[in-house]
């Protein structure tokens, strides 16, 4: 959005990028869901199946400009992992990932990429809206091109060895390939993780008994995958309980603020007698001081001494915890199944060693510092879904509970995507911009073409309200060049305006047929003075030039002459007729001859109609 004051008006423009066809009025940007990122299955991309992910490029649109954001294109194989396939031709499976704070405003149709390559395809709108409030709304823009580059400068997250940091928070995976480090880089930055820990109880025919935790488990293959987005984990987990086997992938994604684990479909066979199941996070000694919050506990201390907590969770339905200090902020969200009976929050604060369970064993450092997740006794046999996301923050100094009510909600209605494939449209003028401003009593309208084909001229519309109906002000059609390569420049005055209003132009070309194509409306908005005024001059004192404003209430003959200390007249800087309006004079330090005058004190005095008002100015020498 662009202003400018200027004859006394404050006018607005949107659009205008050199290049395109249009100066529009854009539907703004308006999505605040700045910690998340979209991701877009290429099933809504269909035009594009085939293509290779690098002739595909996502850009937003703000303020006339066309800028690539940071986005990444993903393999999904058939099993819906991401390392079966990797042959970089988008299909159906295949994902589009970015952040939705890289996202922009609505384009005009008419306005497209100063590249030729593309405007040989059709692009593709993608419009995300905030589920919690619709008229939250942000758009980009797919294009594909063979002559474009990756440019967009931000790496969101990086992944060295097991390390993935981005400058939200550092976390690495041991050779189990679960999570024994974390710092929070927004807060203390020192690690507050003992590690993610599993438990499993259960009997086998009735006879055998047998615990499981995270060290049960054997790792047959851990994969990464970096990209500016995302960087994307799986683990490959072999568990073993008598002659039983079982082989699981866990899917793992790491954003800048974020962290998903997948909902992957899990198994408990009837055969492993499974009697209860347990997923936590274990912090450190380091996370003394922090608190603990969700739907049901509001500030537990960790600490290391023993509390007594409200279990209760969903069943099924979103569960929250968050923990913040000084250390940094961490939220988990779960999206809980019907699994248990009961199931409820894990929550162990000692010091002492052991666990909160029955009959399970510590692991890690030993000790438990608010150790929290949830816990299923006599779990469901059959299939399964339970997956987490966490989020990584800067400490909350205020009102944790509402912020994880917030991020809960957002949890539980996400954004919603819609689609729109628009062509490249070639129009007989090429617009390079359009804009207003009020001078003189009129919105002067200004226009400049880069080329014209066919053009028999232009129409002028006008529309007294962002709702309102458009109306020609021109019944006489305004000539065009008609065929030409050459920069064509254009205005008209609309002399029927008022103050305190809002108007808005649209531009429409005429070719030799009589079809008329319409331009995207720019808006203007009035505001005139209903005082005189003549202001201080800034820089006061000042050398060598001085700039005096001054406002007019009322068309009229106007003066604002310089005058020394004597009275005698030094300088006229105004000597006429002027229209409601607000303006500036410049002082250069001289008299009506052109030269310097000896520096000093000078009085300027401004007249018009009854009003009069002098100001004293120090000129520097």
């Amino acid at each position: 959005m662009l202003s400018n004051l200027k004859g006394m008006a404050i006018l607005i423009f949107l659009g205008g990028l050199a290049g395109c066809h249009n100066a529009a009025y854009a539907q703004p940007f308006t999505l605040d869901r700045d910690t998340e990122p979209v991701i877009i299955s290429a099933q809504d991309l269909a035009y594009f199946n085939g293509v290779a992910f690098d002739d595909l490029f996502v850009y937003r649109y703000n303020s006339g400009t066309y800028t690539q954001i940071p986005f990444q294109f993903d393999d999904v194989g058939a099993d819906s992992g991401y390392f079966s396939e990797t042959n970089g031709i988008l299909d159906d499976l295949d994902e589009l990932c970015f952040m939705a704070r890289d996202m922009g405003d609505r384009a005009p149709a008419l306005s497209w990429l100063p590249d030729v390559d593309s405007q040989n395809y059709d692009r593709i709108e993608i419009q995300i809206t905030d589920g919690l409030d619709p008229a939250k709304q942000g758009w980009v823009y797919v294009f594909r091109s063979s002559t474009l580059a990756y440019t967009a400068p931000q790496d969101y997250v990086t992944l060295s060895g097991a390390t993935i940091a981005s400058t939200n928070y550092s976390l690495t995976h041991n050779s189990q390939s679960i999570i024994d480090n974390l710092s929070i880089l927004g807060g203390s930055g020192v690690d507050i993780v003992d590690r993610e820990k599993i438990r499993v109880l259960g009997i086998i025919g009735g006879i055998i008994t047998y615990e499981m935790t995270e060290n049960a488990y054997t790792i047959t293959n851990t994969q990464y995958k970096d990209g500016p987005i995302r960087v994307l984990k799986q683990a490959l987990y072999n568990l073993t309980v008598g002659s039983l086997s079982y082989e699981k992938a866990i899917s793992e994604r790491y954003y800048d603020i974020i962290s998903v684990t997948a909902g992957s479909v899990g198994l408990i066979m009837p055969e492993y007698g499974v009697t209860y199941l347990r997923q936590s996070l274990d912090l450190n000694v380091n996370a003394v001081n922090m608190m603990f919050y969700n739907d049901y506990n509001s500030g537990i201390p960790i600490d290391g001494i023993d509390d007594v907590i409200n279990a209760t969770v969903p069943d099924p339905g979103i569960i929250w915890g968050l923990v913040t200090g000084v250390q940094g902020t961490i939220i988990q969200l779960i999206d809980l199944p019907s699994l248990g009976n009961p199931q409820q929050l894990y929550y162990y604060d000692s010091t002492v060693g052991g666990t909160a369970d029955i009959g399970t064993s510590e692991t890690g450092d030993g000790v438990s510092y608010g150790d929290i997740g949830v816990s299923f006794f006599t779990p469901n046999t059959g299939i399964f879904k339970l997956g987490y996301t966490r989020v990584y923050l800067p400490p909350v100094d205020s009102n944790p509970d509402s912020v994880g009510n917030a991020f809960a909600a957002r949890f539980a209605v996400p954004t919603a995507a819609t689609f729109l494939q628009q062509p490249f449209v070639v129009v007989p003028v090429e617009l390079s911009s359009f804009t207003a401003e009020y001078e003189n009593g009129g919105v002067k309208l200004h226009w400049v073409t880069q080329s014209e084909t066919e053009n028999l001229g232009f129409y002028i519309y006008r529309a007294e309200g962002e709702n309102s109906a458009f109306t020609k002000l021109n019944s006489k059609i305004f000539p065009g060049a008609g065929n030409t390569e050459a920069v064509q420049k254009y205005k008209f005055v609309d002399r029927n305006v008022s103050n305190h209003s809002t108007y808005f132009y649209q531009l429409a070309d005429v070719d030799f047929t009589g079809v008329e194509t319409k331009h995207d409306p720019i808006r203007c908005k009035i505001e005139l003075p209903d005082t005189y005024s003549l202001q201080q001059n800034y820089p006061n004192p000042f050398n060598p030039a001085t700039t005096i404003r001054y406002c007019i209430k009322e068309s009229g003959f106007t003066s604002i002459i310089i005058y020394n200390l004597y009275g005698q007249r030094v300088k006229t800087l105004v000597l006429g007729n002027l229209h409601t309006g607000e303006y500036k004079a410049v002082w250069n330090g001289t008299d009506e001859n052109g030269t310097i005058v000896s520096g000093g004190t000078y009085y300027c005095v401004m007249q018009s109609k009854q009003y009069k008002q002098t100001i004293k100015m120090t000129f520097l020498k």
